[in-house]
């Protein structure tokens, strides 16, 4: 099995990040992947607009995306609840990957200074039980926007909050202790936010990886993972062009809105 991981796309910030999202999605369907994770920072306002032009840009692959929002998609509109209607935990067989989803952004996400996660005592237990309730073979994927574990900070503005103590830059509070209870129920950990990527295995000799997928449209390229039936194995995977359009039909104008089961939908 596949899988695609894309983060931080934050489609509506300018021109470059629609057209490298575009060339992603070329490679993917190409590639032919069994399963693409979005782990938020989909939009980078929260507007609607950017939403429904991140909706027509996925088209080709629509049947394979899992999203997760981001503390961005927050913002604006608030198109959170698109992305991933419902409880903060959701969990789902796609093929032979048992995949958890949490939604790591809170109520203080709605301003642009406060970009830092939340993680409960309840959204931990929660997680571990959806973990813990895949079946016997299945990878398990846990798909999260924040980072659960320590990260170098990536520009002076980081390094400035991290140095006055304030949470805007830092890893979720309950993060390592999220990363400890999965040791035995989790194989990968896929997360955003930071735009740097990074791969972690928080416990040497042990399967479970954290991947941080960085911002897919400033690398122009994502992390392709591969399930052999007992660990991953991950490549990266560079945008390719775009050949000539075709003359468009009616279905090109149709917007796509994501289903409670994560999967987008014809409006």
């Amino acid at each position: 099995m596949k899988i695609a991981h894309l983060s931080d796309l934050h489609i509506g910030q300018n021109a470059a990040r629609v057209a490298a999202a575009r060339q992603l999605v070329e490679s993917l369907r190409v590639e032919d992947v069994d399963l693409v994770v979005v782990s938020g920072d989909v939009t980078h306002r929260g507007r609607w607009s950017e939403f429904w032009e991140f909706s027509r840009i996925m088209a080709p692959i629509v049947g394979k995306i899992v999203t997760v929002p981001g503390n961005h998609d927050r913002l604006g509109d608030d198109v959170g609840e698109a992305l991933m209607p419902g409880f903060r935990v959701h969990a789902r067989a796609h093929g032979a990957a048992w995949v958890v989803r949490f939604n790591s952004t809170g109520p203080h996400n709605r301003r642009w200074l406060d970009g830092h996660g939340l993680l409960t005592q309840g959204d931990v237990q929660d997680i571990e039980q959806a973990l813990r309730a895949g079946p016997r073979g299945a990878a398990r994927l846990l798909v999260m926007h924040h980072h659960p574990l320590p990260l170098p900070d990536e520009h002076v503005m980081e390094k400035l909050v991290t140095r006055l103590g304030w949470p805007n830059a830092r890893e979720l509070a309950r993060g390592p202790e999220l990363i400890e209870k999965l040791r035995f129920s989790c194989d990968a950990v896929l997360h955003g936010h930071r735009h740097v990527p990074a791969e972690t295995a928080p416990f040497p000799g042990e399967p479970l990886r954290v991947f941080n997928g960085g911002s897919s449209t400033e690398l122009l390229r994502c992390r392709i993972l591969r399930w052999t039936g007992g660990e991953f194995e991950s490549r990266w995977l560079e945008g390719r062009s775009i050949p000539e359009a075709s003359p468009r039909s009616a279905a090109a104008d149709l917007v796509e809105l994501p289903g409670a089961d994560g999967q987008l939908l014809p409006c």
